[in-house]
């Protein structure tokens, strides 16, 4: 069976031979369903000619959420070389896409290294304001999450949640760099316990009630929290947090506050923290930074370019995980030699 690659604004996608047809409610004709999708995708990071590049921020529209009925399932990558620098040119023939085990064709591949592909992220930044935190702590993180801002296209959404033995919306979604700041003089209650789980969930939470899209373009769905990674009073547990987060897309990216310990050949090492151990943040594909100073600038600038760029693999599932509503286990590789990927998720779950 012959299939056919097409390209548009960056992305590749393959054309299938045939097409399964779905009568629109009300509309006297038919819609090829794969065609939809593709026509979607294909305009995700769509710009149209002479619209400038740093475009004023724009409020949130109702009318931007974009639902379509499809059983794609998109999985967002990041490469790296062996010195963790972004690898921006990899090309579909070094992919390789495996369902449960087994190799997959990719119906969709497409790449936001380039700046005019970059995508529009949704960001919560979850602080955590337990005991461990001072007032100094919480303007440094204020000015970087500002600066963090910049980086990013201005079609992006930022919401602020803080936490310790309670979990509070500061900001919902917003693109005025002045609400994030005035999110920081709400924190006023500082100490207590720390619900750090319960404080990822509800930033997911959000993150799901996202647009899929702004200004054409996809959005990425991240969190940011800025932690001593100690839960010590959290109702929810890791795996129910990664499931959500995996149904969900969303990335989770730490700044850990660290504490040391002397290990027995005398070398000084990181501590394990519970956000460590559940492996909360790999399972979502994202990364963790110490922070041992009080600079987070190139923490955030790191994220800013980790999500906004990366890699974009979809593919529609096998006939039978359509029906059977179960998890199914998704692995992507690479064939380039010292190349290593992170993908937003592992699995997938249809749900009917």
């Amino acid at each position: 069976m012959a299939f056919d690659f097409m390209r548009v604004n960056g992305m590749r996608f393959r054309s299938r031979p045939c097409c399964n047809l779905k009568r629109q409610s009300g509309v006297s004709r038919f819609v090829p369903r794969n065609l939809i999708a593709v026509l979607v995708l294909a305009g995700l990071m769509w710009t149209a000619p002479g619209e400038p590049r740093a475009a004023a921020r724009l409020p949130l529209q109702d009318d931007e959420i974009v639902r379509l009925e499809s059983d794609l399932v998109t999985v967002d990558v990041a490469a790296t070389n062996a010195r963790g620098e972004p690898v921006t040119d990899l090309k579909l023939h070094e992919i390789r896409l495996f369902e449960d085990g087994a190799a997959r064709s990719i119906d969709f591949f497409a790449s936001a290294a380039l700046p005019d592909v970059s995508r529009p992220l949704a960001v919560v930044i979850a602080l955590d304001t337990s005991g461990s935190i001072t007032r100094d702590e919480l303007e440094i993180q204020r000015r970087a999450a500002l600066q963090f801002a910049d980086l990013v296209r201005p079609e992006s959404l930022f919401a602020v949640v803080a936490y310790n033995h309670e979990v509070k919306v500061l900001q919902k979604f917003t693109a005025e760099k002045r609400d994030i700041s005035k999110a920081f003089d709400k924190i006023k209650d500082v100490g207590g316990a720390t619900r750090i789980f319960d404080a990822l969930d509800q930033s997911v939470s959000m993150l799901a009630k996202t647009p899929s899209t702004r200004s054409g373009r996809k959005m990425r769905r991240i969190v940011v929290t800025i932690t001593d990674g100690i839960d010590s009073s959290s109702t929810i547990n890791s795996i129910e947090l990664i499931r959500r987060a995996v149904a969900a897309n969303a990335t989770i990216y730490s700044i850990t506050l660290p504490s040391y310990i002397q290990a027995l050949d005398g070398t000084r090492r990181r501590a394990l923290t519970i956000l460590d151990a559940h492996g909360i943040v790999p399972a979502t594909g994202g990364v963790d930074f110490s922070a041992d100073g009080d600079d987070y600038a190139p923490f955030f600038k790191a994220i800013a370019g980790d999500a906004a760029g990366g890699y974009q693999v979809a593919f529609y599932p096998s006939d039978a995980a359509k029906r059977d509503g179960k998890p199914h286990a998704v692995r992507i590789e690479v064939t380039r030699p010292g190349v290593q990927l992170r993908s937003s998720r592992q699995s997938y779950e249809i749900l009917r």
